[in-house]
Formats: structure tokens, C-alpha cells, sequence
């Protein structure tokens, strides 16, 4: 199989519980492994804020955008109903890329980061 160089970096996937974060992020590892891509690991948000500090690696910011309405009726961890006090989603203004989940395609979202990947010369 032909192997990929790519420059390392790190692709962190932002967005509300229940946005899709987690099914786009894996669907996007097994496209890289795919691609011949051997070093790819996944992160747990929690762990990685407390590692962020320590890299001086790429930062690429996925942010998976979706309405609060659709979060809510996936939320399979409880954390909406659970909560009575949700504020909203603070977005920022670093990311590089918005994948509407409510609008596309797990498919769809994997060839938009694959792409904004090769475009950014990390392949």
C-alpha cells in the first residue's frame, strides 16, 4: 500500500454534545488509515484540553455545527435532560472548518476535512 507523508498535526473537533463530534472524528480516522495515514489516534476532549498546552503540533479546528433542538433528541449521555441551566454554545472565531451536521452526511463531512487537509498541505 502506498503511505502518505503528512505533516503532524491536530485535528480537534468542537461542537455541542450530541452535534456529531465523535461519529465524524472516527469516520475521519478510519479515511486516513485508509489513505495510508499510520499514526492516528483519538482523543478524548477532556484529555486532550489538558495535554493542548504541551504540543507545538497544528492546531486545525473542526467545528461540528448543529441546532441545540437536534442535540437535544440525540442525546443519549442525558446531558441536556439533566440540566436545567444550558447556556449556549460559545463559537469562536479560530476554526477552520464548520461541518453543519444537521445538513450533511457523515460521508460528506469526512471528504470536507480530508480535502481541507490536502489543501492545507498536510498530505
Amino acid at each position: 500500500m502506498y503511505k502518505l507523508k503528512i505533516k503532524p498535526c491536530i485535528i480537534w473537533f468542537t461542537g455541542l454534545s450530541g452535534s456529531g463530534k465523535s461519529k465524524i472524528s472516527q469516520a475521519v480516522r478510519t479515511q486516513l488509515e485508509k489513505l495510508g495515514v499510520k499514526k492516528v489516534k483519538l482523543i478524548d476532549g477532556d484529555i486532550f484540553r489538558k495535554k493542548i498546552k504541551k504540543t507545538t503540533k497544528e492546531l486545525i479546528e473542526v467545528y461540528v455545527k448543529c441546532p441545540l433542538y437536534i442535540c437535544k433528541k440525540r442525546d443519549y449521555k442525558n446531558i441536556y435532560r439533566l440540566s436545567n441551566n444550558f447556556q449556549k454554545y460559545q463559537e469562536g472565531n479560530t476554526r477552520d472548518i464548520i461541518v453543519k451536521s444537521n445538513l450533511i452526511s457523515k460521508t460528506k463531512a469526512v471528504q470536507k476535512v480530508v480535502s481541507f487537509l490536502k489543501m492545507k498541505n498536510n498530505f
